[in-house]
């Protein structure tokens, strides 16, 4: 019973550690710069060469 509880809490004291969000993104900092254009604008065929 106990170690099934211990494995439980370990379960979701990871989850929360890998699903929370950073302290920049908190305060409405993104990494993913918002303004750049993705790659497919660029290649929209991927690395084609004639």
């Amino acid at each position: 019973m106990t170690r099934n509880l211990i494995f439980c809490a370990a379960i979701i004291l990871a989850a929360l550690f890998i699903g929370g969000c950073t302290e920049l993104e908190r305060s409405g900092y993104s990494p993913i710069p918002q303004n750049a254009p993705a790659s497919w604008n660029y290649q929209p065929y991927g690395d084609l060469r004639n």
